[in-house]
């Protein structure tokens, strides 16, 4: 395979969860401690770039194209445990979690 373009440095020290391609957009769900979602631009494919980032508590297993203009996530709700010595929090799953994503764009 031959490397067309790339994006470097998302979502440091976090991992994809989901990804979903419409047309010539990327929506990509990364996680460590909340859900961003990712709205990324390949519409040149050799100098991909990221339109926004949207925050949302827990994180997405699955985004499902709804419309051109809504996503669903399926995934999960998270809850945040403090640990002593100011090392970084404990993530809990804390049940199931539906949302319903609108895609706006100014152009």
């Amino acid at each position: 395979m031959k490397l067309t373009g790339r994006l470097e440095n998302l979502a440091r020290g976090e991992r994809i969860y989901s990804a979903r391609f419409m047309g010539d957009k990327i929506y990509v769900v990364t996680f460590k401690q909340v859900d961003p979602l990712f709205v990324i631009d390949a519409a040149n494919p050799n100098a991909p770039k990221v339109l926004g980032e949207l925050k949302i508590p827990g994180f997405s297993d699955y985004l499902h194209p709804l419309d051109e203009n809504h996503l669903i996530g399926f995934g999960h709700d998270t809850k945040l445990i403090s640990q002593k010595g100011g090392r970084e929090p404990l993530i809990r799953t804390n049940g199931v979690k539906l949302t319903k994503i609108t895609i706006m764009f100014i152009h």
